[in-house]
């Protein structure tokens, strides 16, 4: 392909001596679209506009999905329609909230409320029942006594309604 296009630009160079000034203006904006095809084609699909640096091929800027010096590293999975950063491959935001993580390819703690949390993993609508901590993956000790409604313990670990038999305190040591 580019054997070809290069014997064109090359009839196209010797014709612009031996024509009108018309004809040659036809000619070198001709020249200039094959010009632009043979850049073109050394670009990644990847690059924005098809726009690299003609030395290295580095794209200046990724379409939407990609990232990487060439544009050919898709963004991960869990990444939402609007994309990852070019260079570092993080996504700007999950694609829902039971993922989290730079990549959004953790899941969310179970013992979040409704699995959902923040991109930093901090659980977005509080914790299960006896689970406590900003990741809800502390959970209450079972000598704390059961509550009707609610979690055992609270944010210290601290029994909300005293002790399971044998335990005593408030932190529930084993009673002699």
């Amino acid at each position: 392909m580019i054997d070809g296009l290069v014997s064109v630009l090359k009839g196209a160079a010797a014709d612009v001596g031996s024509v009108n000034p018309v004809r040659a203006t036809a000619l070198i904006a001709q020249m200039a679209l094959v010009m632009e095809i043979v850049v073109n084609f050394f670009c990644n699909a990847g690059c924005l506009n098809t726009k690299c640096n003609q030395t290295t091929g580095e794209c200046f800027s990724c379409i939407n999905g990609y990232w990487g010096l060439f544009c050919n590293v898709s963004c991960s999975s869990g990444c939402s329609s609007s994309g990852c950063d070019h260079e570092s491959g993080k996504c700007f935001e999950c694609a829902n909230q039971t993922l989290h993580g730079e990549l959004c390819g953790t899941p969310c703690s179970d013992n979040c409320v409704n699995n959902q949390c923040e991109r930093n993993g901090e659980c977005s609508f509080g914790c299960e029942t006896d689970h406590f901590s900003p990741m809800c993956k502390t959970k209450c000790s079972d000598v704390c006594k059961a509550t009707i409604i609610g979690s055992r313990c609270d944010d210290l670990v601290q029994c909300l309604e005293g002790c399971v038999h044998g335990y005593n305190n408030e932190d529930c040591e084993m009673g002699q």
